[in-house]
């Protein structure tokens, strides 16, 4: 048996202390497929299911908060726009959310005029909430990733130059846009699901008190017009810096 096979029968154990409507132990219907982070399984019985997410074994080489996350999901527990927690284990790194059943988001969605005022829409409820967490440092965070794929032993000389220009740029943007509100940071279309009730959004580990133009970006760049992605061009360098970095050091 594996170390996360051994997790997930450890979680499935503690079934008991969920928030959820289960008379047995839940078995495991299906291993979710998508993401990269974590390990994630629906497991329920015929009547119900709930999503089981194995947390990463070290979230914090890649810069997860998991106290911050579990307070975020908390204070936008009452917008309806995200999966509820129904358990959370610090002691065994695991959590346990509530399913959302839906279609999952593609790119031509954003590109639909109603769709991407929808998700505006959202964007905006969420970023309406006072949330008492430190302030995202993009400067920091992305120093931090770059400080741990240079420790193990990454080639940064094709990065170099690229970087100490980026690196100069952040310090700046940073100190033009000191006002800061909720903001997802990953709002790719995967993780957007159209549901009976509405647009949901899932998959908030990375989400902080942050710039709002990155989620913005998230938004516009598929739009053709170029006057748009000229105006976030620094909010799309902090996101593919972010997603490169990321890649070397998971």
């Amino acid at each position: 048996m594996s170390s996360y096979q051994m997790r997930l029968e450890q979680a499935l154990d503690t079934w008991r202390n969920w928030q959820s409507p289960f008379s047995k132990k839940p078995t495991v219907l299906e291993k979710i497929s998508s993401g990269y982070t974590n390990r994630s399984y629906l497991v329920g019985d015929r009547a119900s299911a709930v999503i089981l997410r194995l947390n990463h074994p070290d979230s914090k080489t890649l810069g997860i908060n998991r106290r911050h996350e579990y307070h975020i999901l908390q204070s936008i527990r009452s917008l309806n726009i995200a999966p509820k927690i129904v358990y959370w284990s610090k002691a065994m790194n695991f959590a346990v959310f509530e399913f959302i059943d839906g279609r999952v988001w593609t790119d031509k969605d954003f590109l639909q005029a109603e769709q991407h005022q929808r998700l505006m829409d959202v964007i905006a409820k969420y970023r309406s909430v006072a949330i008492d967490i430190a302030s995202f440092s993009y400067h920091s965070y992305l120093n931090s990733y770059w400080h741990k794929f240079k420790l193990q032993g990454g080639n940064t000389a094709p990065y170099q130059r690229d970087w100490d220009l980026f690196n100069k740029q952040l310090k700046l943007y940073e100190r033009l846009h000191k006002n800061r509100v909720l903001t997802h940071h990953d709002l790719v279309a995967e993780n957007i699901i159209e549901t009976n009730n509405g647009i949901k959004i899932i998959d908030w580990e990375y989400a902080g008190l942050g710039i709002a133009a990155l989620d913005d970006y998230f938004v516009i760049k598929h739009s053709r017009k170029n006057i748009y992605k000229a105006k976030y061009q620094m909010a799309r360098n902090i996101i593919s810096w972010l997603d490169k970095l990321w890649w070397e050091i998971r």
